[in-house]
């Protein structure tokens, strides 16, 4: 979350496993996920507050962490320009109806 969200960073020893391991040994595992649903909330504008927050990351811890995971995935997924929309091609061309039945300035009768 406070990097650049995509794990260009990334190793298996890192100090936030670490921190979480050490906290959880001496029963204080929700405090990572409580400062880390915080910073999420702040980061996208969402409502709650640290109360809430605080809740969820001791009750819930599991469902908590869920949570988190797909808010941040959804709300990266609207940033995200669409990559398979058509590049430009040519401007659209309107032949009005008389033309495209009768071709330039032909005679005939109107379908």
């Amino acid at each position: 979350m406070e990097h650049n969200n995509d794990l260009s960073s990334y190793s298996c020893c890192n100090t936030s496993c670490a921190g979480f391991t050490a906290l959880t040994c001496v029963g204080f595992a929700w405090i990572l996920p409580l400062m880390n649903r915080g910073d999420i909330r702040n980061k996208y504008s969402l409502t709650g507050n640290g109360c809430k927050d605080c809740l969820c990351a001791c009750c819930c811890a599991p469902c908590d962490l869920v949570q988190q995971d797909k808010e941040v995935k959804h709300r990266e997924e609207q940033g995200k320009p669409l990559l398979d929309q058509p590049g430009r091609a040519d401007g659209m061309n309107y032949k009005p109806q008389w033309e495209r039945v009768h071709g330039q300035g032909g005679q005939g009768q109107y379908h």
